[in-house]
């Protein structure tokens, strides 16, 4: 289990290092073509594309990322009106589920989209399959981190061997 969790982490921190190096470029690529355009230098034609494709991977991989780590908008009101052990554990095994449910049909629909896509880029003219890429990868992504937390609550010790739950990050015991 130690192997797998050393494993999430660094895909934690090449997921955080990737969407931050497309932002960062994404940036760069747009201040460039601002001072250009500034100093009276024709516009860098294909930057448009540039900032659209590191703008889907930034997108997708981070949003997995945050997936992962639990950091997107959850509304926890009805989990913590619960009474802290297996009530919370099963609540939280379906809001899993639901999550999980949502990831495999993105990474379904994002997988047709990409494989159907046969057009290419204007200017660079690259298959536009690399930009609808981003969708499967990052929703394939987010169900591992689904699976990954699914293990968790059922790998979990029983609520009386530790103390009782009194918050969501509490609710199941981090991996």
């Amino acid at each position: 289990m130690q192997t797998f969790l050393t494993i999430d982490r660094r895909l934690g921190f090449v997921l955080r290092f990737l969407a931050s190096a497309a932002l960062a470029l994404l940036m760069l690529l747009v201040g460039a073509n601002v001072v250009a355009r500034a100093v009276g230098l024709p516009e860098i034609a294909w930057v448009g594309e540039g900032v659209e494709f590191l703008f889907a991977w930034m997108v997708f991989l981070g949003a997995a990322e945050l997936w992962r780590e639990g950091g997107h908008f959850a509304v926890d009101v009805l989990l913590n009106a619960l009474p802290a052990g297996l009530p919370r554990r099963l609540l939280r095994g379906v809001v899993t589920l639901c999550c999980l449910a949502f990831a495999l049909i993105l990474c379904w629909y994002g997988t047709s989209l990409a494989l159907d896509a046969s057009a290419t880029s204007p200017i660079l003219e690259l298959p536009v399959t690399a930009w609808y890429a981003a969708i499967p990868v990052g929703a394939a992504l987010m169900a591992m981190a689904s699976l990954r937390d699914l293990a968790c609550l059922l790998l979990a010790l029983p609520q009386g061997a530790r103390s009782p739950a009194t918050s969501l990050q509490e609710t199941v015991p981090p991996c």
